[in-house]
């Protein structure tokens, strides 16, 4: 258990292997400071990728980012900037590979619920609409999601973005 995950560093004694890092730990920015966002967002993010470096360089990362996270940060959208600054330095670290999981609408898995109430209202009116919303390629799962991320592990993908249509494509693997 570590209580500031800046502190990435203090792990590094007790991980003496990494092959693969699936990081999908974050906050929406809804609501938020922005400082604090950024804090947790990116600075968090560059804390743990250099560890994951410094452990194994030849590791891979999958990031959870966002649809619509701009890969040149230069969004209106402060959020946007953020993500996608928190991209480039995971790609542009020098690890084996990196892959960045530009997530759109996701139907969360049984007992998974949202902590920002909105989300969590919107998820519990949308539940009997589930089973129609899967049968769209552009909406996927939390269940699908996490295939993805360990199939990148096994099946590099060639395209560093992967959106919801190539999550629900790679699950398959």
């Amino acid at each position: 258990i570590l209580d500031d995950f800046l502190k990435m560093g203090e792990l590094k004694n007790k991980i003496s292997h990494c092959d693969a890092c699936f990081h999908c730990m974050g906050i929406t920015s809804f609501g938020q400071n922005s400082e604090y966002y950024y804090r947790v967002t990116f600075e968090m993010t560059k804390a743990i990728t250099d560890l994951v470096y410094s452990i194994n360089s030849n590791s891979i990362m999958a990031y959870v980012s966002g649809e619509g996270t701009s890969t040149n940060e230069n969004s209106k959208i402060p959020w946007a900037n953020v993500k996608g600054k928190a991209e480039n330095y995971i790609l542009n670290r020098g690890l084996k590979d990196a892959y960045m999981i530009r997530l759109g609408l996701l139907i969360p898995g049984d007992g998974i619920r949202a902590k920002t109430k909105l989300y969590d209202l919107f998820y519990k009116l949308m539940r009997p609409f589930y089973p129609l919303m899967k049968l769209f390629p552009t909406i996927t799962t939390s269940r699908k999601l996490g295939l993805a991320m360990i199939n990148c592990y096994f099946y590099p993908q060639e395209k560093k973005y992967l959106d919801n249509k190539k999550i629900n494509s790679l699950s398959r693997n």
